[in-house]
């Protein structure tokens, strides 16, 4: 039941939330939703399990999820600390290349 719970207010706060479109709602909106579909997954794939079974493959699903969003979240991390680093290097060349061409006139 309480699963049915979080989905419900989950596509509540998705539907209300798009009117007002204020970040941390849309944060909270988008982690309800995912919830809900990580759960209707696990019911699926539990589906004529006993309940430690489910319990298991419900635990397994929310694992990989994690895992796999927080080795998003390093990719991300790390692409946006290398573009900054190859935009400073850029910024630098630009530079070094202005006060070359600067001297020569």
């Amino acid at each position: 039941m309480s699963k049915l719970i979080i989905i419900v207010v989950g596509m509540l706060m998705f539907v209300l939330g798009n009117n007002f479109e204020n970040p941390i709602i849309m944060f909270f909106e988008a982690v309800f939703v995912a919830t809900g579909i990580l759960f209707v997954l696990s019911e699926i794939a539990g589906y004529g399990k006993s309940q430690k079974e489910k319990d298991k493959i419900e635990r397994e699903i929310f694992e990989q999820f994690h895992k796999g969003m927080t080795r998003r979240t390093r990719y991300d991390l790390n692409k946006r600390i290398m573009n900054d680093q190859i935009n400073n290097d850029i910024k630098d060349n630009i530079a070094k290349g202005i006060n070359r061409s600067s001297r020569n006139k």
